[in-house]
């Protein structure tokens, strides 16, 4: 009998449990935002950090060349994982020969790394991935590393500048000479001033900043989005019935960009800044100076990349099309996506579902050449291909590490003519020289 008090208390606290439990998870009470953030972390670094991540299965020659006669011999910039895990910028000539290269050590630059977040200090190679990049008219570089830190290089490889700004994935060069990325404030503790936003937070800016490394110029992509009346967009990833709070990546900005004054357009003008963010499958058009909203896209692709202006009204998109893990009716392909902005429809350019299938779930970049064609970054495959207008391949490079594997490529970029051969030849005997 002296159990039965012990048996029915013990029922009785797993009921209230159960039912704090219910209600908790109904009401999001505490702790189950808390575990939703957890598991979102925990997912995001498996994802990240195991013990493939920044390879693939390779397949295929290394270098292909299927028609000379319709490339150019331009050289190519490709920016990736190499063997050991390491990270790379090489230029590389259409058989693959490196002409030049630097290979960005984040231990060697940032020896001292405590003023990042603590759960982002890197502990082994690759470090922080290299993602994003610019080729200046010097031949130096300003590149990221992924989620921490903006960086410019010269020809020698020997460090020039860099930031804890946080920046991520896009380094574009303005006419004026100056950059723009685009970069994070990482909230950890209860923001102030985002309503219903809670820690951690990743909140996301456009920086400019000057070729000395000053940072000219912070903007949050929240307050564009707010200032602009387009609050919904902000809490899209909130799925609770009573409640729209949100935290952690909710947009993912992953490119900044500016319309160049050679182009002429009845929407857009010189200057003007084209965002992309990921996770709201959005891309904008905005005024630099007043940061109005002169153009939205939302949902004609999915979990993009890389949106380019390539003349007039119209904007090329990296569109990722991720559908995993679902395999049918279809199987998951990236492709190209041509918007015209006056006439507001999105058309196919280049299917990734085609003879030559190319398909990354995240990152990608893609280039609209002068000739027609199109050379693609399909970083997950380890692979940058062109192609012709049709859908022919013409050219491809494989990442390899070795015989069975690829790295990640995060850039593949043809050079412009002045960047040649001897361009790289002459300045690497200067740093011979030093």
């Amino acid at each position: 009998m002296q159990r039965l008090p012990i048996l029915l208390f013990v029922c009785s606290l797993m009921a209230a449990a159960y039912l704090y439990g219910a209600f908790s998870y109904r009401y999001s009470w505490f702790p189950t935002s808390q575990l939703r953030e957890a598991k979102r972390t925990i997912q995001g670094l498996i994802e990240t950090w195991s013990g493939n991540d920044v390879l693939s299965a390779a397949e295929g020659s290394a270098i292909e060349i299927v028609d000379s006669t319709r490339i150019t011999d331009n050289l190519v910039l490709v920016m990736g994982i190499g063997p050991n895990r390491r990270n790379f910028v090489h230029i590389i000539n259409r058989e693959g020969q490196i002409v030049h290269e630097w290979m960005p050590n984040w231990f060697e630059i940032w020896k001292d790394d405590t003023q990042f977040p603590l759960e982002r200090r890197p502990k082994s190679q690759p470090g922080a991935i290299v993602h994003g990049i610019a080729l200046l008219p010097s031949g130096d570089i300003v590149l990221n590393f992924e989620h921490l830190s903006t960086v410019r290089l010269n020809m020698c490889g020997n460090l020039v500048w860099k930031l804890p700004n946080l920046g991520h994935h896009s380094v574009h060069v303005a006419e004026d000479g100056n950059l723009w990325v685009s970069a994070e404030d990482y909230i950890e503790e209860n923001p102030t001033g985002f309503q219903n936003h809670t820690a951690p937070l990743q909140s996301w800016t456009i920086q400019k900043i000057s070729p000395d490394g000053k940072i000219l110029k912070t903007v949050p992509v929240i307050e564009i989005l707010k200032s602009n009346g387009l609050e919904g967009l902000l809490h899209l990833s909130s799925i609770e019935n009573g409640k729209t709070e949100v935290s952690g990546d909710t947009l993912h900005l992953n490119e900044v960009e500016t319309y160049p004054s050679r182009f002429s357009s009845d929407i857009f003008a010189p200057g003007d800044l084209l965002l992309s963010l990921r996770n709201i499958n959005t891309i904008l058009v905005i005024d630099p100076n007043t940061y109005k909203i002169k153009y939205r896209e939302t949902g004609a692709f999915l979990r993009q990349h890389d949106p380019d202006f390539i003349g007039g009204n119209l904007i090329s998109v990296f569109d990722n099309r991720n559908l995993r893990p679902s395999r049918k009716p279809e199987k998951p392909a990236s492709r190209i996506v041509v918007i015209d902005a006056a006439k507001q429809n999105a058309s196919v350019a280049l299917s990734g579902a085609g003879e030559h299938t190319f398909f990354t779930s995240i990152m990608g970049e893609h280039q609209n050449l002068p000739n027609g064609n199109i050379l693609v970054t399909s970083t997950t495959e380890g692979r940058v291909m062109e192609y012709a207008a049709d859908g022919s391949l013409l050219w491809s490079f494989q990442n390899r590490v070795d015989d069975e594997w690829n790295g990640h490529v995060t850039m593949g970029m043809l050079l412009p003519d002045k960047y040649d051969k001897n361009f790289f030849t002459e300045r690497a005997r200067a740093c011979a020289a030093e």
